[in-house]
């Protein structure tokens, strides 16, 4: 097979075919028919098939990345403009944790999230460009099955906790303005915590 169809859309293309190749006959045969049923035995024989056709599928050990160019020179140049948006994200987020950790005035509810909001895009932003700046220097486009579950499961996991942080933070903004009197006891220390652990943990 060509290897330039080694990408996670024509695996699941390939999967998905192994299943309409064996139900989709059977689905026709009963809407030509006007027939709504199917036999014990016929439902055992297409199950079989199915399985049979799957274990008869090659194993994928890796996809392909094919927004990467093969000139030499611009692998470098994209090593290069990763490698900026990289230490700039990286040195904005740290510098905002490092002033809320030392600014004994910004010990506040809002300041804490948002300390938390940017080490979630220092998580965020580690997962995707290193691997990216990873593939430009090496002049490669590949990433192998398992690393590509795992940046997909770290990606939806600090995605959906900066989804949680930000809807915090909102809250905290709406005690802030509609429950001025109740603020320091509907945000205290503890409230906060439990709040950012449950975003951590969702």
């Amino acid at each position: 097979m060509d290897s330039a169809f080694h990408t996670p859309a024509y695996f699941f293309l390939r999967v998905l075919s192994c299943y309409t190749s064996v139900t989709v006959p059977k689905i026709l045969v009963n809407f030509l028919s006007e027939d709504k049923n199917i036999s014990y035995m016929g439902c055992v024989p297409s199950h079989s098939v199915l399985r049979k056709k799957m274990s008869n599928q090659t194993t994928m050990t890796e996809f392909l990345l094919l927004g990467y160019s093969d000139v030499p020179e611009l692998q470098i140049l994209y090593f290069v403009v990763f490698l900026v948006l990289y230490l700039v994200s990286l040195l904005w987020n740290l510098l905002i944790i490092t002033a809320i950790a030392l600014g004994h005035h910004l010990h506040t509810p809002l300041y804490f999230f948002l300390m938390n909001l940017s080490i979630l895009d220092l998580g965020a932003i580690s997962v995707t460009i290193s691997k990216s700046m990873a593939n430009s220097l090496m002049n490669t486009g590949s990433i192998s099955y398992s690393g590509c579950v795992a940046q997909v499961f770290l990606v939806v996991f600090f995605a959906s906790a900066d989804f949680a942080i930000l809807t915090i933070m909102a809250y905290d903004r709406y005690v802030t303005i509609c429950q001025p009197l109740h603020y320091e006891t509907a945000m205290n220390r503890r409230a906060c915590v439990q709040m950012a652990a449950s975003a951590w943990t969702n």
